[in-house]
């Protein structure tokens, strides 16, 4: 495990005041569960700090379904991406703003530093050398780009647990700085006294934007709380500040074994715990499989797998993306999958079809290709496993790549097609391209990965 820890460990590596290189690792008390997709976390031991979480294997006759489940393909990918994490201050080497470091008034408060593992994601895959140069350009406002790949680095989190008791301040949900993983938000609550009867065990603040819907609930609360999640207990519920979450979201959190916190006004009431993660990365490796892991994603081998699964717009809460010649695009895949005579079959993605995410996900399994406009039923494609050919019908006039990271980061074929919009962002999709990309890709592994830790200096193997 040490050497694929190399990119955080070079996160601990400080200049002193006098030019030399300290590496700090006396602070290190422990890190987060090694990804195991055969094994199954125990309660945390927080008499034990020093100590490695170690799962023990899944009983394979479990009443718990969650574990037998577990995804078999992502074994090959999975390596060690856990957070280091950081309980003691160190003023010789620390920023002040480390969460050891920080001055929280008040007692028996756990202040936890997590340094994630610098990581990088292949550019996507293109139809022509325009669309190339254009999705290149629109998409320098997050990593740095180098030698066709995006490097994410530099990337850390904060865990504050205070004892329990009832508390107000929590930061509200919303589209602005001061909510949960936005810049600004504070993590001074107030303790209105020691009283957390009525509540809950421990609760997790998950307050950030839109948390409610499940497209921002998957790429942010669920990091929130898979980042809190060695701090459980047996009775964890997540509090929102925003209106009710939609069913799906509900179904998720029972998968993360927790449910939702009761509003009751302006505070929130814990016996044992009231835990702070609203510090977290919006998109890092850990993270995101983790969440298949929780959920028992388990998809086919790419090439058993037999459906071409499109994701329109069709029963979508928000209005346009529309790809006006989806009739012609359906005709064209429905006899190119003819020609090939594999058994693959075209299917159009109705999420109301589906009445619990449960039975959603073993569905996926067997999908080898997603397709369609860019929107929130896309964000489904996470169920369909590595080797996965995802295309995306991206509207210049809303660009977006969120899915490119999260494809990338699962190992999925990416490929991003840049499409000119009409009005109200709907769009015309090139046929030809997409079948093409179709009959050469579908139901094949990639060739080479798409995600790899990420390390700067250039050291030949």
């Amino acid at each position: 495990g040490g050497c694929r820890r190399f990119s955080a460990l070079a996160a601990a590596v400080i200049l002193s005041s006098s030019g030399s290189i300290l590496l700090m690792m006396s602070q290190l008390d422990k890190s987060f569960p090694d990804l195991d997709v055969d094994q199954q976390p125990p309660p945390v031991d927080f008499k034990r700090p020093d100590k490695k979480q170690e799962y023990p294997p899944a009983n394979p006759k479990s009443k718990h379904p969650i574990y037998e489940l577990l995804a078999d393909n992502l074994r090959t990918n999975i390596s060690n991406w856990s957070p280091l994490v950081y309980s003691t201050c160190d003023a010789s080497w620390m920023p002040e703003l480390f969460a050891p470091c920080l001055d929280i008034p008040g007692e028996n408060i756990v202040k936890q530093e997590l340094v994630y593992p610098d990581f990088r994601i292949r550019i996507p895959h293109f139809v022509n050398n325009q669309d190339g140069q254009y999705w290149l350009k629109e998409a320098a406002i997050r990593p740095q780009f180098e030698d066709n790949w995006g490097m994410y680095k530099g990337q850390y989190g904060q865990n504050i647990v205070y004892p329990g008791g009832t508390y107000t301040g929590m930061p509200t949900s919303g589209w602005h700085e001061s909510s949960c993983m936005n810049s600004k938000v504070s993590h001074q609550l107030k303790r209105e006294n020691a009283d957390g009867g009525g509540g809950a065990e421990t609760v997790v603040i998950a307050s950030a934007p839109d948390v409610h819907s499940f497209q921002h609930f998957l790429d942010r609360g669920t990091h929130i709380i898979l980042q809190s999640e060695p701090h459980f207990t047996n009775d964890t519920r997540v509090w929102f500040s925003s209106r009710l979450p939609q069913s799906t979201v509900k179904q998720i959190l029972e998968g993360l074994s927790t449910q939702l916190y009761p509003h009751a006004g302006g505070s929130i009431s814990a016996s044992k715990q009231v835990i702070f993660s609203c510090r977290a990365p919006l998109i890092h490796p850990y993270l995101s499989l983790r969440l298949l892991e929780r959920l028992h994603v388990r998809p086919l081998p790419i090439g058993e797998r037999k459906i071409v699964l499109y994701v329109g717009r069709k029963n979508s809460r928000n209005k346009g993306r529309n790809v006006r010649n989806e009739d012609l695009l359906f005709e064209r895949i429905r006899h190119l999958l003819a020609t090939r005579m594999k058994n693959e079959t075209l299917v159009y993605f109705d999420h109301t079809e589906w009445p619990t995410l449960q039975d959603m996900i073993p569905y996926f399994s067997n999908v080898a290709a997603v397709i369609g406009p860019h929107g929130g039923s896309f964000f489904n494609h996470r169920w369909a496993g590595r080797d996965t050919l995802v295309m995306e019908f991206v509207p210049k006039s809303r660009f977006s790549m969120m899915f490119w990271e999260e494809a990338s980061i699962l190992n999925q074929n990416y490929w991003a097609i840049l499409l000119d919009t009409t009005g109200n962002h709907d769009m015309i999709a090139p046929v030809n391209e997409v079948v093409n990309v179709l009959d050469k890709h579908l139901g094949e592994p990639l060739d080479h990965p798409s995600l790899e830790h990420y390390y700067p200096w250039k050291i030949g193997k």
